[in-house]
């Protein structure tokens, strides 16, 4: 498939493909065709921009645009048709029967007490800390809670 994708964060850091705990990346999609296949991996995407159809075996074809997301797991063959292109999007993915990963967006909210990571949609702020469209931030489960706000997508890892 013709993507560009980039790491946001990786735990354990620098784990490649085969051995991370869990891995946040974006990419763009610019042209159609077959996902990569991650065994024992349960995968969550969500558009940012673009619209995508996805065909995933066993499990049938979604069409997806900007705010939509689905959860799927990532040893399913998918393919990606680009409706309309290019298609930006985030990947949150967690090696399954080790960590779970539940992502949720929010407006404002306050985060800690867990491994979490914000991604930011635009201009926004975590713990007073600013971040641009596309910034993040990784707070630890021994972080003290911090206020945030602006349009973030936050992920939680337990």
């Amino acid at each position: 498939m013709g993507a560009a994708s980039r790491e946001v964060v990786a735990c354990p850091p620098g784990a490649g493909f085969d051995a991370f705990d869990w891995r946040i990346s974006m990419a763009e999609v610019a042209a159609s065709g077959p996902f990569s296949v991650f065994p024992g991996v349960d995968r969550w995407l969500a558009v940012i921009e673009g619209r995508i159809r996805l065909d995933i075996e066993g499990l049938g074809s979604v069409t997806l645009g900007p705010g939509d997301h689905l959860a799927f797991p990532g040893d399913a063959p998918t393919h990606g048709e680009v409706l309309k292109g290019p298609v930006l999007d985030l990947n949150v993915m967690s090696r399954r029967g080790r960590v779970r990963a539940t992502v949720e967006r929010i407006d404002s909210g306050r985060l800690g007490g867990a491994e979490q990571v914000a991604v930011a949609l635009g201009p926004a702020t975590v713990g007073g800390v600013a971040l641009a469209t596309h910034d993040a931030l990784r707070l630890g489960p021994d972080a003290a809670a911090a206020a945030a706000v602006g349009p973030l997508y936050v992920a939680t890892f337990s």
